[in-house]
């Protein structure tokens, strides 16, 4: 509940989540060339360089979760001015498109094969970006949290990974 969350919403100073989620956004979606500036500095074959260079680029996924975690900052409620009405129906697609995940998982593992379409539909960037934050608010009910895994997967796949 959002009253027993002390100091509810806190940020060391104003527009932080907004700069925090479009930095997230950015380190992705530029990933290559942000990888590639870096090796200029950290030896791409030094196993402590790359150590180093993974703990820079993954701060400000640390501080998304830290602050979202401990004080809620990332929230709908903190992030928008968006009406009980309006969470509600996002609540639904969410849930909806959780379900579809669920189910094309389900059908994956039962042997049973994709249409052309089904695959072109799910592999396409913003469909699977939907889809996955759907999952992840079906398991968590929370839609920073959702938000957040799905940054986090990301990040850990191009962004740290390469």
């Amino acid at each position: 509940m959002v009253s027993n969350i002390p100091n509810y919403g806190y940020v060391p100073f104003g527009y932080f989540q907004y700069i925090a989620i479009v930095t997230q956004i950015l380190l992705i979606v530029f990933s290559e060339q942000v990888n590639n500036f870096m090796y200029r500095y950290f030896d791409k074959e030094n196993e402590l360089a790359n150590h180093v260079r993974r703990i820079i680029l993954s701060i400000p996924i640390i501080l998304i979760g830290y602050y979202d975690v401990m004080y809620s900052s990332f929230s709908l409620k903190n992030l928008t001015d968006i009406t009980d009405e309006t969470k509600r129906k996002l609540d639904n697609v969410l849930m909806v498109l959780g379900a579809y995940g669920f189910i094309q998982m389900l059908g994956q593992d039962a042997g049973m094969k994709s249409s052309e379409v089904q695959t072109k539909t799910a592999q396409n960037p913003i469909m699977f970006v939907a889809i996955a934050i759907g999952l992840a608010y079906s398991i968590t009910q929370n839609h920073s949290f959702s938000m957040t895994a799905v940054m986090l997967y990301y990040h850990l796949r191009v962004v740290i990974g390469q």
